[in-house]
C-alpha cells in the first residue's frame, strides 16, 4: 500500500524563533510545516497548495493577523481552512472577539503550552483528513453514480435496439411472402410463419410440433456428420438448395430452400425459408424450349440461305456473264444500254445477296475473328480509295486525320476493320451532297489487362442530312430505314450500320452515335487492337491521306 503524504500546516510569524519554537514543538509529529514571515507571504503559499491549519501570530508588521485572516476566510478555496490565532500582547475578550469575527476557530495566548498546541493541531489535522475522506468519499459516489447512470443508459439504449431488432425480425418472419419456420436438431418444427399456412395449407398449431419431414420429406438428405467426437447434429447451412414439398392434400410443388443455423440458450437451432418455385421452373422450362426452337429456327434459316444463295448465284453469275458479253459485243447504242442496265442490276442483286449472307453469319455468331498485323493508316486508305471519285463529284472535302496516338502497326482483324470503316463512309458520303466529311482517328490504352488493351476509335462526321431524334433507336435494326423516301432515293436494304455494329462488336467495341454542332451526324466506331512493335514502311504515301486535320485530298492523289 502507498505511503500517505504528510498533513501540510501554514505556520506564519513575523519572529523567527516563534517559528523556531513552533517547529520544535511539533516536530516528530509527521506533519509538513511551511514557514511565513508576513501576511503576504502566507497568502502566496496559499495560492499554491491546500494547508490542514494555519497557525497564525496577530501582532505582525504590515498587514496584521486579522487581516491576514479576512483575506484567507475571502476565499472559496481557503474559507474552510481552521485558523488558529497565536497572540502575546493581550487575554482582553475583546480582542479574542475580533479573532473569532475575523474567522479563527481557537485563540492562543503567550506562552503558550506545547501539549495543548499538539492536542489542538491534532484535533484539527483529524477533523480535515476526515473532510478530506469524506470529499473523497463523495467524489468517488458521484463517479460511481455518473457510471451506474451510463451503464443504465446503455442498457437501456441495447434493450430498445434489442426490442427494436427483435420488432423487425417478427415483422419480416409474419409478413415474408416465403415459407419460414424454425425447428430443433430432432427436426421438430418449434414455429412458422402466416405464409407457411398459405404454402402447404396447414395450419399453424398443426404444423407446431410435428417433423419437419412433414413438409419437406427430403430435408435429412440434407443432414451432414459433425466432427470427430461431435454427435451433434448438422445441416448444410447457408447454401440454397432445391428440393420436392408436400402440400396438406398430398400435392408436391418444387421448392427452393435455404438453412441458417444458431445456438441460444445452449439448444442448437435451425431456420429454413421455402419459397415455391414452380412457376419459375415451369418459365425456365418454357424459355428453354423456344430458345431451342428459335435456335432450330436459325439453324433452318442459315441452311436455307446457303441453299437458296447457291440456287440464285448460280443463274445470276450466268445472268452477269452473258450481260457482260453483251456490252462488250457491237449492239446498236439503245440496246448496249439495256445490256449494261442488266449487268448494273444484277450487280446489285448479287450486293444484296452477299450482304444478306453476311450478316445472317454474323447475326448466328459464326464470324471469326482474323487476328494478324496491320497498318492502320494503309488499312484506313484503302477503305476510302473507292469514295473519292464520288467525294469529288459533289465537291466534298473529304478529309482524314490520323493522331499521332495511333501506333504505325497494330495487330487485329484488318478485313472487318476496313469493311467497318468502308461502309460508314459510304453512308456519309452518300448521304451528304455539300459540305465535308472528315475522319479523325485516335487511340488509348484501355488499361485492361488484356491483350487488346488498346481501344481504337474511328470517327466520321459529314454535313448530310442528319438523324432525327425520333429515328435514333432504329439507327443499328437490320432492315431498317429512317424513312421511306430515303430508301427510294439511296436505295439498300437498311443492314449497313447493323453489320457494322456487328462487326464491331466481334472486334471487342461498339459504334455510336455522337452528337455534333451543325448539320449531319458523327458516327464512332471504338475496336480493340493489341500492340506491335514493328512498324512496316508505308508503300501508300501516294493516297489521299493527311496527317493534319482539316487538310483535304488532294484530287490528283492515285488510287491504289
Amino acid at each position: 500500500m502507498p505511503k500517505s503524504q504528510p498533513v501540510s500546516l501554514l505556520i506564519v510569524d513575523d519572529h523567527i524563533e516563534n517559528l523556531l519554537a513552533l517547529e520544535a514543538t511539533l516536530a516528530g509529529e509527521g506533519y509538513r510545516l511551511v514557514r511565513a514571515q508576513s501576511g503576504d507571504e502566507a497568502l502566496r503559499h496559499l495560492l499554491r497548495e491546500d494547508f490542514a491549519v494555519i497557525v497564525l501570530d496577530v501582532q505582525m508588521p504590515g498587514m496584521d493577523g486579522f487581516e491576514t485572516a479576512r483575506l484567507i476566510k475571502a476565499r472559496d478555496r481557503t474559507k474552510d481552512t481552521p485558523i488558529l490565532f497565536i497572540s502575546a500582547t493581550s487575554k482582553e475578550a475583546v480582542h479574542q472577539f475580533e479573532g473569532y469575527s475575523a474567522g479563527a476557530i481557537d485563540y492562543l495566548v503567550k506562552p503558550i503550552t506545547s501539549s495543548i498546541v499538539k492536542a489542538k493541531i491534532a484535533a484539527f489535522v483529524r477533523l480535515y483528513q476526515s473532510n478530506r475522506e469524506l470529499e473523497n468519499k463523495q467524489v468517488e459516489l458521484r463517479k460511481q453514480k455518473a457510471e451506474l447512470e451510463a451503464l443504465n443508459g446503455e442498457l437501456l439504449r441495447v434493450t430498445y435496439e434489442l426490442t427494436t431488432e427483435e420488432a423487425k425480425s417478427r415483422m419480416i418472419f409474419d409478413t415474408s411472402i416465403d415459407g419460414m419456420f424454425t425447428f430443433d436438431e430432432e427436426g421438430v418444427i418449434l414455429s412458422v410463419n402466416p405464409a407457411m399456412e398459405r404454402l402447404f395449407g396447414y395450419p399453424a398449431e398443426e404444423m407446431v410440433g410435428s417433423n419437419a419431414q412433414k413438409v419437406l420429406p427430403d430435408l435429412p438428405g440434407m443432414r451432414r456428420p459433425g466432427a470427430d467426437g461431435d454427435s451433434n447434429i448438422r445441416y448444410l447451412t447457408g447454401l440454397v438448395s432445391e428440393m420436392r414439398a408436400m402440400r396438406s392434400n398430398g400435392g408436391a410443388f418444387e421448392a427452393e430452400i435455404q438453412l441458417g443455423e444458431s445456438v441460444i440458450n445452449l439448444q442448437r437451432l435451425f431456420a429454413c425459408t421455402v419459397r415455391d418455385i414452380t412457376e419459375r421452373k415451369r418459365t425456365l422450362r418454357q424459355l428453354t424450349d423456344a430458345k431451342n426452337e428459335a435456335e432450330r429456327a436459325s439453324r433452318a434459316k442459315s441452311e436455307f440461305l446457303a441453299m437458296i444463295s447457291h440456287e440464285i448465284r448460280t443463274p445470276l453469275n450466268g445472268v452477269i456473264g452473258m450481260s457482260e458479253l453483251l456490252t462488250e459485243a457491237s449492239l446498236p447504242e439503245e440496246q448496249s444500254k439495256l445490256s449494261q442496265a442488266v449487268r448494273s442490276n444484277a450487280g446489285r442483286l448479287l450486293g444484296i445477296m452477299n450482304d444478306i449472307l453476311e450478316f445472317s453469319r454474323l447475326d448466328a455468331g459464326k464470324q471469326e475473328l482474323d487476328s494478324q498485323p496491320f497498318s492502320v493508316e494503309e488499312t484506313i486508305a484503302q477503305a476510302i480509295a473507292e469514295f473519292k471519285p464520288a467525294a469529288a463529284r459533289k465537291g466534298l472535302a473529304f478529309t482524314c486525320d490520323i493522331r499521332s496516338s495511333v501506333p504505325g502497326c497494330v495487330v487485329g482483324d484488318p478485313l472487318k476493320y476496313r469493311e467497318i470503316v468502308r461502309r460508314l463512309v459510304d453512308n456519309a458520303i452518300k448521304f451528304t451532297d455539300t459540305g465535308s466529311v472528315d475522319i479523325v482517328v485516335q487511340a488509348e490504352r484501355s488499361g485492361r489487362a488484356e491483350e487488346a488493351d488498346i481501344r481504337l476509335s474511328t470517327a466520321i462526321a459529314d454535313t448530310g442530312i442528319g438523324i432525327p431524334e425520333n429515328k435514333k433507336d432504329l439507327l443499328f435494326l437490320p432492315f431498317s430505314q429512317l424513312d421511306s423516301s430515303l430508301a427510294r432515293r439511296f436505295e439498300g436494304l437498311g443492314m449497313g450500320l447493323a453489320m457494322c455494329q456487328a462487326l464491331a462488336k466481334a472486334m471487342d467495341g461498339e459504334i455510336r452515335l455522337e452528337t455534333k454542332e451543325g448539320p449531319g451526324a458523327k458516327f464512332v466506331c471504338v475496336v480493340g487492337v493489341a500492340p506491335f512493335d514493328w512498324s512496316p514502311p508505308s508503300t501508300y504515301s501516294e493516297l489521299p491521306l493527311t496527317r493534319e486535320y482539316g487538310e483535304e485530298y488532294e484530287e490528283d492523289a492515285a488510287s491504289p
